[in-house]
């Protein structure tokens, strides 16, 4: 499972922001950060991800807070995706039925 928009090489940059603690910073000294890293020639580390984190408020803050709170390493590229389709998933697919008389089938 890989996402077309974030090579593998970008898991291992989050990863590597994530363990250096990116998520105490706020989000204009991350884009502080991100026109520091333009400057220097390089793209905006963030563009990467922007097509998947439509789920997460104020990118890419929302993004590194939430990796910190459910214990997801960024740079595993397999638990990062599995991890937002659950959580997706939980939030969109219509409950299944309780109450008596029900029976699901296995």
């Amino acid at each position: 499972m890989v996402s077309p928009t974030v090579s593998n090489d970008d898991y291992l940059r989050f990863g590597a922001l994530q363990r250096a603690g990116i998520w105490r910073l706020s989000s204009r000294e991350m884009s502080r950060l991100a026109d520091e890293v333009k400057g220097c020639g390089l793209p905006n580390p963030f563009d990467a991800w922007v097509g998947l984190s439509s789920q997460f408020d104020n990118y890419p803050k929302g993004l590194f807070d939430w990796a910190k709170k459910e214990g997801v390493d960024l740079a595993d590229a397999e638990a990062t995706l599995r991890k937002m389709a659950q959580e997706f998933d939980e939030k969109n697919l219509p409950k299944p039925p309780e109450g008596a008389g029900m029976v699901l089938l296995d």
